[in-house]
């Protein structure tokens, strides 16, 4: 009897490892089966297009969804943004938009998601906390090119690489709260013609921009330096921008600019003389000059010093 509860000890053992594995192994078949079978991704891929397609006067389009069930979430492959969105040109491609849950927001109280843009130039990392009456947003980009900007300015273009930080608050409708810098020290506007005008190339280099808004529309630009020394452009800007949020371009002026133009880019942009008194500006080269009308269609006004 003594050697036969020894054998049977052992064996018992074994029989439990294998039950729970057996058991492990079963809930992970039926996960895989439940997952195979029932294809959720192709439900959310089929809906969110279908929803996609009734935006007729903002058409968006994809051409894959993935979900990911370790850490929660989804992730949108080869968008196409058409220029009907935001008045332009050409379609904004994004490669890939993938959006996962974090930790639980207390300010607001709520969900909170982590979301990265990236396209062929560019990553913009969004990280947003979602409360019932209020969504709190910040968005970084440490190395913001040119290339992921310029199908949203039209017909203007620029070359160079930004450091972007937005924090803004949204309201169940409207935008309530934003502040944004804006940063580049490469800045560099192409020779191009802009509204029948021939622009020459620009090497800014230099440019700083502190804004937030001062109400639902109201951007209150608090300082924007353009430009340094080396420049053929110096400006130091200060004003408000009255944004339309439906056209961009539309939104409306009311800017007050010290500026200085090197002889160089005088010389090469004569046109600017027409616009300019050489009287009216001060002891070290300097104009200063109030800008309305709207971004498309500016107007000035050269102040006497």
């Amino acid at each position: 009897m003594q050697g036969h509860a020894e054998i049977e000890k052992p064996i018992y053992k074994i029989g439990l490892n294998h039950y729970f594995l057996l058991i492990l192994l079963s809930s992970l078949a039926l996960i895989y089966g439940f997952v195979s079978n029932f294809s959720l991704e192709k439900k959310i891929e089929d809906t969110l297009k279908a929803q996609l397609a009734k935006m007729r006067s903002c058409p968006v389009s994809f051409e894959k969804l993935n979900l990911t069930y370790l850490v929660p979430g989804i992730n949108l492959n080869d968008i196409s943004v058409s220029p009907r969105c935001y008045k332009g040109q050409d379609d904004l491609i994004i490669n890939s938009v993938q959006s996962n849950i974090g930790f639980p927001s207390f300010s607001p109280i709520g969900p909170s998601l982590n979301t990265v843009i990236k396209d062929k130039f560019s990553n913009i990392n969004i990280k947003s906390a979602h409360g019932l009456t209020e969504h709190k947003v910040r968005i970084e980009s440490r190395k913001l090119s040119s290339q992921s900007i310029n199908p949203l300015l039209g017909l203007a273009q620029i070359k160079g690489n930004f450091d972007l930080t937005a924090v803004s608050t949204l309201g169940a409708r409207d935008l309530k709260s934003l502040q944004l810098n804006l940063k580049s020290n490469n800045l560099t506007i192409p020779a191009q013609n802009i509204n029948s005008f021939s622009i020459p190339n620009l090497d800014i280099r230099n440019f700083s921009l502190i804004s937030n808004l001062a109400n639902k529309s109201m951007l209150n630009i608090k300082k924007l330096i353009i430009g340094d020394e080396r420049s053929p452009v110096r400006a130091n800007i200060k004003g408000k921008i009255n944004l339309n949020m439906k056209s961009i371009i539309r939104s409306k002026l009311d800017l007050n600019i010290v500026v200085k133009f090197s002889e160089q880019f005088q010389e090469s942009f004569g046109i600017i003389s027409l616009f300019l008194d050489s009287n009216k500006q001060d002891e070290n080269g300097f104009y200063t000059i109030n800008v309305t009308g709207t971004l498309n269609k500016p107007k000035h006004t050269v102040i006497q010093k």
